[in-house]
């Protein structure tokens, strides 16, 4: 009886221990358990990976085989035969024995892309895209590969409306979400991210903050400010180019776009957009841009106006509105005076010419010797044309 439970006991040993070392080391893991078929497919894969050949007598073949006969499910040695009988150009066989795997499991990662690779061998779009879905639901990780192969098919329209197809399934996939904060966070070409993210729109899927100003800021990087201004005109609701936007500065939006109001933090300056009103606070001698807004106003006379409060300071070192050309030439200033009970009204008119297509409207704080410096809190803004 000792001598049966000492052997039991080095098996259950050598088996666990095999377990362990089959993902760093399946040749030692197979010595220890030569009858494990997972163990045995994993030492034909690995074998496999650093020689492929269409040679039907190589090692790896025999041990995959070997591996199904110890254990008919082992996915991993279906695929391996799979590979090397597409190596040998035996299509038929090929397809048949992925879709045996396929049966088998659907975590194979080999598996779904060599189905992915015959789909677009066959241009099926949506069946690639179909065996995509699969790995990025089963297959951990699988994101970091099939993302950005993803992303940079975008610029191909069938690509792009069975992408939306596949994120409009009920219910939605997990990576969907994950894929556009991938977008947002790792831009792409420019037209065919906003085309991409436009069509999500229409499609009825809500698109974050991130993606739109990825969208925009990425279309007026590359000079095409016109377009980043029809594709944010079609995603923002009564967005109207003759007019700043947000005037009492109620969006929160967690990533604003050139569009929207962007407050400037430089670790000197701070500044917050909460509450529906625009706080900064500047220290002692110290000044810049604290808010700007691009704008893509036509030639004409606009008007200038708003509210603050909590502004009291001398009178060159009062905070400024200046509306300003794309070359840096400014098209005028207005001073938002100090506070009174009522607060800080400030007025003011811009005349834009027709050689200034595009425009950037900026708060500015002057260095002031005031112990507590510039403070001081701007509750409306806004730009639209004379007698509008």
């Amino acid at each position: 009886m000792a001598l049966v439970a000492a052997i039991l006991g080095y098996l259950s040993i050598t088996h666990s221990l095999a377990n362990v070392l089959v993902e760093s080391d399946p040749a030692r893991a197979h010595l220890l358990d030569t009858e494990n078929g997972p163990i045995t497919a994993a030492l034909a894969q690995k074998l496999f990976a650093e020689q492929p050949t269409p040679d039907r007598s190589a090692p790896f073949v025999r041990l995959a085989q070997a591996a199904l006969r110890q254990d008919p499910t082992a996915v991993s040695a279906v695929a391996t035969l799979g590979l090397q009988t597409g190596l040998r150009g035996d299509v038929v066989h090929t397809r048949r024995l992925f879709d045996y795997a396929q049966r088998l499991s659907r975590r194979d990662i080999r598996t779904q892309l060599w189905a992915i690779e015959d789909a677009v061998a066959r241009d099926d779009i949506p069946a690639a895209l179909h065996h995509y879905d699969i790995a990025l639901r089963t297959i951990p990780m699988a994101s970091d590969l099939l993302f950005p192969i993803l992303a940079g098919a975008l610029d191909q329209s069938a690509i792009r409306t069975n992408i939306v197809l596949t994120l409009r399934q009920q219910p939605t996939p997990q990576w969907g979400p994950k894929f556009i904060s991938y977008l947002a966070a790792t831009g792409g070409e420019p037209h065919a991210l906003a085309q991409f993210f436009e069509e999500m729109h229409q499609a009825g899927m809500p698109l974050p903050t991130g993606a739109v100003a990825t969208a925009v800021n990425g279309l007026s990087g590359s000079d095409a400010v016109e377009d980043a201004w029809h594709f944010y005109e079609k995603v923002r609701h009564g967005a109207n180019r003759k007019i700043s936007r947000d005037p009492y500065f109620a969006a929160r939006l967690a990533t604003p776009s050139l569009f929207d109001w962007v407050p400037v933090n430089d670790g000197k300056i701070a500044t917050s957009l909460e509450n529906g009103a625009f706080d900064f606070s500047v220290p002692t001698a110290s000044g810049g841009i604290l808010l700007q807004q691009m704008q893509v106003l036509p030639p004409g006379v606009y008007r200038f106006e708003g509210h603050g409060s909590g502004i009291m300071q001398g009178k060159d070192s009062l905070p400024y509105w200046v509306l300003s050309c794309h070359d840096g030439h400014e098209l005028g200033r207005v001073i938002v005076a100090n506070s009174t009970k009522a607060g800080s009204a400030f007025a003011g008119q811009f005349n834009v010419p027709r050689d200034c297509p595009v425009q950037t409207l900026s708060l500015f704080a002057r260095p002031s010797d005031a112990v507590s410096g510039v403070s001081g809190q701007i509750d409306r803004a806004q730009l639209k044309p004379v007698g509008l």
